[in-house]
């Protein structure tokens, strides 16, 4: 809950406001009685805790302007034991309750339970959603009576989402709700925070409980196909079959080489930077090219360490070709640790956790899926030929973007893949033409890349994409994205059909009339 405390003393501020961020409120806190009022209107507060005296607006007529602009947020004055102010005459003008200093800290404390308690009734009751449970009470969070261990403003994050279970959260309404104004991190902080509360979820086998919804913010994954998606990963135990994982195995010992090929490219460039302070624009070219495929297929992998340090090695190169003897210094420690994990260590595939995507397949009742998978990346178009096909359905892979046209005519896809990143075409400029084409227009675009960050989505959905899968990607995700895009776009086409078909009916029946 959201606290404010108008007070000069800074000490009783800092101690009190320490103590409630302990029991996960958000607090906020104010020298003077303007800096109060205007926080008191520019946000909504639980309780406001208010000194009489204050500099430039006293107390009292603090607490009067507030209960004239219909703030009925409950107040708490902090009084002086030798103040000659007549307690009742306080309790007049509008505040509901008063301590005394020096006061007990256990009984302040618990007069602001109290308030925070009568503020609505409905704050002390259970939070649920599924098998997740969070009492505000003991601020004790567990799934499936299993104990689940939160962060405080991860334990914060999820009780919002529960008590908002019904909406769609942006980034600027929880920053809003969840940081004091004075502290408001930005938008990455959110993600950041999201990202921890899912892994302690995932812990426990709760599954993705916090759904993206792209371009609009995150919201509670409907109950629904919640309980479908933590049957499935129950029942499975979040293993591979073993007729896939054996292939995927033999599939990496096949491409091990190759890979261990692309990390001396790196290795190349390491030294020539530590020899020279730069490196020659064709190697230059060449490490960024291979950085960037590194960092999407070894993850596929899961070689998380080393997906990791190749995106920094990406970024790092295309900044510059100069570094300086630090820069250098990393550059060649991180390809040392890229290649002692993919030398000594053994894939482990936490990538595709097995659902029963077969089983998803058969439910749509759809005709045979077929997918067009563009990617400059040889191994990742293999890793994805292997996983779709073993779904049951139809993959056809391009290296080589400048035969896109021609083999979309000859496939016929229900859905085509791009990369962001490619020589000659970029998956954005494929993907802008693609909705300009009056036969292909409406066909599901979805992007598989590793560039995430929040300008570059924001190009591809601009460019008309329907969806976006990043890598290192989750086999399940994928599957079942791509079949939720194909199975959303037949039924518009669908509705589309019946409408044209009811107009001609009705024409028809115009004409007859005639």
């Amino acid at each position: 809950m959201r606290i404010l405390i108008i007070d000069p003393d800074r000490a009783i501020t800092k101690a009190l406001a320490t103590a409630l961020r302990g029991q996960n409120h958000v607090v906020d806190l104010a020298g003077d009685g303007q800096t109060g009022w205007e926080l008191g209107q520019s946000y909504n507060y639980d309780l406001i805790i208010l000194d009489v005296v204050l500099p430039k607006i006293d107390g009292i007529t603090l607490c009067r302007k507030l209960r004239k602009h219909q703030i009925t947020t409950p107040i708490l004055f902090l009084t002086d034991r030798d103040d000659r102010i007549d307690r009742v005459h306080l309790l007049e003008t509008g505040a509901n309750d008063y301590i005394t200093k020096p006061f007990d800290w256990s009984e302040l404390l618990a007069r602001i339970r109290s308030w925070l308690h009568q503020r609505s009734s409905s704050q002390s009751e259970v939070l649920s959603w599924g098998k997740l449970s969070l009492n505000p009470a003991t601020c004790q969070v567990t799934y499936a009576g299993k104990p689940v261990s939160l962060r405080p403003k991860e334990y914060s994050l999820l009780e919002l989402f529960l008590r908002y279970s019904d909406r769609i959260l942006n980034c600027e309404l929880i920053l809003k709700q969840l940081w004091a104004y004075n502290e408001s991190p930005g938008e990455q902080a959110v993600r950041a925070h999201i990202k921890g509360l899912r892994q302690q979820l995932r812990k426990v086998d709760a599954g993705n409980i916090i759904e993206t919804v792209y371009g609009l913010g995150y919201r509670l994954k409907p109950q629904d196909s919640l309980a479908i998606s933590q049957s499935k990963t129950s029942e499975n135990n979040g293993c591979l079959p073993a007729n896939l994982q054996q292939a995927l195995a033999i599939s990496w010992e096949n491409l091990k080489p190759d890979t261990l090929a692309q990390v001396a490219i790196l290795k190349q460039a390491a030294r020539q930077l530590l020899d020279s302070g730069k490196i020659d624009p064709d190697l230059h070219s060449q490490a960024i090219n291979e950085a960037h495929k590194l960092a999407g297929f070894v993850g596929t992998f899961g070689f998380t360490k080393a997906s990791y340090l190749a995106r920094q090695i990406e970024d790092l190169l295309e900044q510059s070709s100069y570094f300086n003897e630090q820069e250098a210094a990393f550059f060649q420690r991180w390809t040392e640790n890229i290649e002692q994990e993919l030398t000594f260590s053994q894939a482990s595939f936490p990538y595709f956790p097995e659902t029963n995507s077969e089983e998803i397949v058969q439910e749509t009742n759809l005709e045979k899926i077929k997918v067009l998978v563009v990617d400059d990346d040889p191994q990742i178009l293999r890793i994805i030929k292997k996983l779709l096909d073993s779904r049951g359905l139809e993959t056809t892979t391009l290296e080589n973007p400048c035969f896109f046209w021609e083999v979309l005519e000859k496939v016929a896809p229900d859905l085509v893949i791009l990369d962001v990143k490619m020589p000659f075409f970029d998956g954005i400029e494929l993907c802008k033409l693609i909705r300009k084409h009056s036969e292909w227009a409406k066909v599901p675009v979805l992007f598989l890349t590793a560039y995430n960050s929040t300008e570059n989505l924001q190009k591809v959905f601009n460019v008309g994409a329907d969806d976006f899968v990043s890598k290192p990607f989750i086999g399940t995700e994928l599957v079942t994205r791509i079949i939720a895009r194909i199975e959303r776009n037949r039924f518009l086409r669908g509705i589309t059909t019946r409408n044209i078909l009811k107009s001609l009916d009705t024409l028809k029946t115009q004409q007859q009339a005639i």
